[in-house]
């Protein structure tokens, strides 16, 4: 149980230092570098799975079915309605959907692992843990949840359909996700992640060329500065993208989903801690208690799941033993 918590927190460390990508490429749109930042992902994704090729006969139409939704619904449509959730309602509106998915996804995940016969807790005992998580996401969105971005409350209203939207898409994807590795539980994690990310490449580069030629007509391809667009984004994906959900997928293997899914919101936490490091400026006094009550959440939390994990193990040994 240790290391899948501790591969949790690599990924949502990891996860979080694409929060900066703005700041670090001021002179780039969230779209342009976001879907430049997927076909750099696929292209190294397809030359790490180069000299694993021989472990994708292990693969069914049904898995690739599996990957190409996750890749598709998970990795491109959520990115969009996210980002332009972020740009029509605000980064507030954009956090508060974020939280919700932690939430939501442990109760469903831990209802269904108690169906299946898995390490599941009372739903009355994950009610203080997830209160917590949710206080702290609305208090340390409070400062800016009087910031309605100026427009058409046309726009705003669309924004949140799409904050929702990225809510109920970031809520399926890991559910589904970790469902896929539990149950083929000798296939490589990083395999699985390369294979999800290679998928990329067909559907973001079409979508960056359509967006350049439209949005940026007769700018460089690449940008004012495209060896800093190239490096930074190069680390990001390697790292940030491949590495954090090659953690995160290990993670899934080995702690049930619904308090595996209660651990991202260390992404945030770790995102916050970043962005003011970076700014040189010191956070909110709303960002830091909110920060505590989604740390102090998810820690009740990992000590209920811990005891019952203990239970369960020793109720197998015992029936094994019989």
């Amino acid at each position: 149980m240790f290391l899948g918590v501790l591969s949790a927190l690599i990924a949502c460390f990891l996860w979080a230092i694409t929060y900066l990508l703005p700041q670090l490429l001021p002179m780039y749109t969230s779209m342009q570098s976001g879907l430049i930042r997927c076909c750099i992902t696929a292209l190294i994704a397809i030359a790490m799975l180069l000299p694993v090729l021989h472990q994708l006969k292990f693969l069914k139409k049904s898995d690739w079915l599996v990957a190409i939704k996750l890749t598709v619904i998970g990795n491109l449509i959520n990115f969009l309605a996210m980002l332009y959730c972020s740009e029509l309602a605000g980064a507030s509106i954009s956090g508060l959907t974020t939280g919700a998915i932690p939430v939501l996804v442990a109760v469903i995940s831990n209802e269904r692992d108690k169906k299946l016969g898995r390490p599941s807790l009372k739903l009355q005992k994950l009610f203080i843990p997830l209160g917590l998580i949710c206080l702290g996401f609305i208090i340390s969105n409070l400062s800016e949840l009087g910031n309605i971005p100026e427009g058409s409350a046309t726009g705003y209203f669309m924004g949140v359909a799409l904050g929702i939207l990225h809510t109920i898409l970031w809520s399926w994807y890991p559910m589904v996700n970790a469902e896929w590795l539990q149950s083929h539980p000798k296939f490589s994690s990083l395999t699985w992640t390369l294979v999800q990310n290679s998928i990329l490449l067909p559907l973001a580069a079409p979508l960056y060329f359509l967006f350049w030629s439209k949005a940026l007509p007769g700018t460089p391809f690449l940008g004012s500065d495209p060896w800093l667009l190239i490096g930074i984004l190069s680390f990001n994906a390697l790292f940030c993208s491949i590495g954090a959900m090659s953690f995160w997928n290990y993670a899934c293997k080995k702690l049930p989903t619904s308090l595996s899914i209660q651990l991202m919101v260390f992404e945030t936490i770790f995102a916050i801690v970043m962005t003011h490091v970076l700014m040189q400026k010191f956070p909110a006094y709303d960002m830091i208690i909110g920060a505590v009550f989604l740390t102090i959440g998810v820690s009740i939390s990992l000590n209920f799941f811990s005891k019952n994990i203990k239970e369960f193990e020793g109720k197998l040994q015992e029936e094994g033993s019989l």
